[in-house]
């Protein structure tokens, strides 16, 4: 396989948070990579955008909305297959530094067993996962696509998909490592989902049940030792950069 990163990238209207993402990207990005874009079914200004783009990227424009598994599921599909890593990454971020992908590479290579990393933790107080990565940056190795596949589009449209894709690579054997220190990257949060209408009639999902469906024993933690918990690894991550469950 290839020391390569197939960032792929969904978006819905937002251009101006699009091109800063993508000019970003192009401007600071010197690990290996390419970067597909699947927007679904934005207004022209920014289809017209991402045609212009289409010369130097991979770009898929849907004809309707996908939501968030389905059209990354399209963006993998088309992905190298030599490329080792996958990055879902969202249209509202900034990249700042030049070793932004070198640093969450770093991190996912710090283990042997560590096949996902990324730069925001979406905490539960349940063992034994204790929530997963959220969806805006969220690497993998193409070793866990090989064995689990894509996400489940059907089931887990938008919320929730990080988190069941997590909960079956952890069946597999893989753990992920969350980013503490993520100053190379800004993310400007849902510009893209205050648009989305569709996002309004996205199904909660329910974590534990989610658990038990994998056969994974949900273990819930005493709350006042959870609390406790809390504070001690808040004070523990100022010190320490990366963590892992």
């Amino acid at each position: 396989m290839k020391e390569k990163v197939s960032i792929i990238m969904v978006t819905y209207n937002a251009i101006n948070y699009v091109k800063k993402s993508i000019d970003s990207i192009e401007r600071f990005t010197k690990f290996p990579y390419e970067l597909i874009v699947v927007d679904n079914n934005s207004n022209k200004e920014l289809k017209e955008y991402l045609k212009r783009k289409n010369n130097k990227h991979k770009v898929i424009l849907n004809k309707k909305n996908n939501l968030f598994a389905a059209a990354n599921n399209q963006g993998i599909e088309i992905s190298d297959p030599q490329s080792k890593y996958l990055l879902l990454l969202n249209p509202d971020i900034e990249v700042l530094e030049h070793d932004w992908l070198k640093n969450i590479i770093n991190v996912i290579n710090s283990k042997s067993n560590i096949g996902i990393a990324g730069l925001k933790h979406n905490y539960k107080p349940v063992a034994p996962l204790y929530g997963a990565l959220d969806g805006w940056c969220f690497m993998f190795k193409r070793e866990v696509l090989n064995q689990i596949g894509l996400f489940d589009s059907k089931n887990f449209p938008w919320n929730g998909s990080p988190n069941d894709y997590t909960i079956r690579a952890f069946k597999q054997g893989w753990i992920y490592k969350y980013i503490n220190d993520n100053d190379f990257i800004i993310h400007y949060e849902d510009m893209s989902r205050k648009e989305n209408d569709k996002y309004k009639d996205d199904i909660p999902y329910d974590y534990y049940a989610l658990l038990k469906k994998h056969g994974i024993k949900p273990v819930k933690k005493n709350k006042r030792i959870e609390r406790l918990r809390k504070k001690i690894c808040n004070k523990f991550k100022i010190m320490k950069r990366f963590y892992e469950v």
